[in-house]
């Protein structure tokens, strides 16, 4: 039996079965409509034909049920009841070409045109290949083999040179980038840089080339590519396009004089308001590592009202770009401003629907992360950081990867994860390579950063000043320079290196003799303030309370610009200063601000040492004695607490992070308020007291 001839005795109709056939070309589910324009009978007849499959014909009397705008149900498919014929391969063709008139004629979705104009459409039908096109775009984010399926056929269908063919190479190079092929798209779109091609689209593809040769930490080949694309552009706003991806390249190489030169061309070149934007946001950058700080605070103003002012549209396909702002706005210690544009970074319409843009949305939700960590919103910035993990390792790209897991350590250390801080900076280190490119020299910076909240001071030391290029700090903007010198302070009072620890704080305070930005200079005082009390060698001595003055200035510097963390760890500085001075009242004050902060942040090693502060000045408070000597101060008390525990001078010194000179003076005044001789005496004395209640 033919397709041509279906009847038999058992058969169905002729109409049934040309139904039949027409369920399969539709699809399950379909509508009636769709069905019977495949099948190339009327409505009518395709309700007969469906009914005819399910085994049941409506009375004449009663009205048939109206299935034209429903979905056919599935007790209409019986089409396992229909063992007449197949159709033959043209019937099957014409069907589709009907079944895409029929949707195209609705205004049906492209991604359900495209099924049947992947089946029926032949070369030079322009036309279904732009529909394909569009379905292939719009269905990245839900398939991307689908639409690489559906790309590929559409730029079959054009001519060569055609500027659709362009478009269509550029989305099957997305879906496959989404599917982790990310060489191969790189190489697909390299194919359309060739001088025939429009020369708007032919940048579009070079610029993603080039950051695809970025993210596998090829920049020179970047750099090469953009300056060969840029000596053929005539219009200017192309040019500028391309000069914008060379400063970003140039950035990426930590060369940065050059990367401010072709972002001040860019700048000067454009009229794009987000291009423009993002010029400023990388001169302000630039300038932070040039020293060239005369103009920062203006260019990310400027950037941030243009950013700000650009349309959802303006910015589509560009998240990179509005991340850069932000990274400007981190660096330069805004980081509620940075939020906002890396926020909107991650939101733009391009970003969110293509996975071929992981690595844009990788980059922003990175500079999130630290932006709310910066914040104190660290459980905000922890599942960020883990956002931003997950779509580094979809980029296939071993630096943005590193980068993350080192902000997940970070993060996690702050938090009180050590487990977890300790297995992501395992899993940074064995992905972070020599390189000295910009991501893999924040990866290190972040790691070192992360050292000291896993409680090694000496492999902190070590890190913070590999990570940094040595004492000069020269890797590092002039920007965190107060910053390092103040973490490099610390370490070194933790290893009780005071000369070293000395040397660093005042290096922490010359370097913001030209710096005008507050949130990065408050980090002078700060060191300035551990230092002082580190020196303290008599409770009451001035240096105690220059100490809390210093942590004071910097918490009040650091609450005006919204740094949470910062703010908590000068105000329990200042709290332990002033204990140390005797204004008790003031210190218990600060340290419970602290604590607060600490809890809010959910930084929980901090919050329980700000806690462990306020129980030492809340049990021990100075009082007078009966024979008229006053009572130990609380950080005595915690001294001979712990002589009374069998610690060495040298342990307690480590275990309050105090230097052995300091105890020393401690103990002695505590042996005389307590009228003892000896260690001995002591622990005798405290365990009477203990016993007396």
């Amino acid at each position: 039996m033919t397709a041509a001839e279906p009847e038999t005795a058992d058969a169905f109709s002729p109409a049934a079965t040309r139904v039949a056939w027409a369920v399969q070309i539709a699809g399950n589910p379909s509508s009636a409509e769709l069905i019977a324009a495949a099948a190339g009978l009327s409505l009518g007849e395709a309700l007969d034909g469906l009914d005819e499959l399910a085994g049941r014909t409506p009375p004449d009397d009663q009205p048939r049920r109206d299935l034209g705008e429903g979905s056919v149900r599935p007790a209409h498919l019986v089409l396992a009841r229909a063992d007449g014929p197949s159709p033959e391969p043209a019937w099957i063709r014409a069907a589709h070409v009907r079944a895409a008139a029929h949707l195209n004629a609705v205004g049906a979705p492209f991604q359900e045109q495209a099924p049947h104009l992947m089946e029926s459409a032949v070369p030079g039908d322009n036309a279904a290949a732009r529909v394909l096109i569009e379905a292939a775009d719009a269905e990245l984010a839900a398939s991307p083999n689908r639409a690489e399926a559906w790309a590929a056929r559409a730029a079959a269908l054009l001519p060569h040179g055609d500027p659709a063919a362009l478009r269509a190479t550029s989305v099957r190079a997305a879906a496959l980038a989404a599917l982790g092929r990310a060489a191969e798209a790189r190489e697909l779109l390299a194919t359309t840089l060739t001088p025939r091609s429009d020369e708007t689209d032919r940048v579009a593809a070079a610029v993603e080339c080039a950051r695809h040769d970025r993210l596998q930490g090829r920049r020179l080949d970047a750099s090469h590519l953009l300056t060969t694309e840029l000596g053929r552009t005539d219009r200017t706003e192309n040019r500028a396009v391309l000069e914008l991806e060379l400063a970003k390249t140039r950035l990426g190489e930590r060369d940065f004089a050059e990367a401010g030169r072709w972002a001040f061309r860019a700048l000067a070149d454009s009229a794009d308001r987000v291009v423009k934007a993002g010029a400023l946001g990388l001169l302000a950058l630039t300038g932070l590592f040039t020293g060239d700080t005369a103009h920062l605070g203006d260019h990310a103003a400027h950037a941030a009202e243009l950013m700000d002012g650009a349309l959802d549209t303006e910015v589509d396909g560009r998240s990179d770009t509005v991340a850069w702002v932000g990274w400007a706005e981190l660096f330069l210690g805004l980081p509620e401003d940075a939020v906002r544009h890396f926020t909107r970074a991650r939101r733009t319409p391009h970003a969110t629907a293509r996975p071929g843009r992981a690595h844009q949305l990788a980059e922003a939700a990175l500079g999130l992360a630290c932006a709310h960590a910066w914040s104190g919103r660290l459980d905000e910035a922890w599942r960020t950081a883990l956002d931003a993990h997950r779509l580094a390792q979809l980029t296939g790209s071993a630096e943005l990867s590193a980068l993350s897991a080192a902000r997940l350590s970070q993060i996690a250390g702050i938090r009180g994860d050590a487990t977890e801080a300790n297995r992501a900076a395992k899993e940074s280190r064995a992905l972070l390579d020599n390189s000295d490119g910009w991501w893999p020299s924040i990866t290190r910076v972040v790691l070192a950063q992360a050292s000291p909240e896993h409680h090694d001071p000496a492999a902190a030391h070590a890190e913070l000043l590999t990570a940094a290029g040595g004492p000069g700090l020269p890797a590092l903007p002039c920007s965190m320079h107060p910053y390092w010198y103040e973490r490099l302070t610390d370490a070194n009072l933790a290893m009780k290196n005071m000369d070293t620890a000395r040397r660093y704080a005042g290096l922490a305070e010359r370097s913001t003799v030209h710096l005008t930005l507050p949130a990065w200079s408050a980090y002078a005082h700060l060191a300035r303030a551990r230092l002082r009390l580190a020196e303290s060698t008599h409770p009451e001595a001035p240096a105690s309370a220059e100490a809390a003055d210093d942590a004071l200035r910097a918490a009040r510097t650091f609450a005006a610009v919204r740094l949470r963390l910062p703010e908590a760890r000068s105000r329990l500085v200042a709290g332990v200063a002033l204990s140390e001075a005797g204004r008790l009242s003031e210190a218990r004050a600060e340290l419970a601000t602290a604590r607060d902060l600490f809890r809010r942040c959910g930084a929980k090693p901090l919050h329980e040492r700000a806690v462990a502060e306020l129980r030492r000045l809340g049990a021990r408070l100075p009082r007078p004695r009966s024979g008229g000597l006053p009572e130990p101060t609380p950080r005595e008390a915690e001294v001979a607490a712990l002589v009374a525990q069998g610690l060495t001078n040298l342990e307690i010194a480590a275990r309050l992070r105090l230097s052995v000179k300091t105890v020393e003076t401690h103990l002695s005044r505590v042996f005389a308020k307590l009228g003892v001789r000896g260690r001995v005496q002591l622990v005798e004395v405290l365990a009477d007291r203990t016993a007396a209640g």
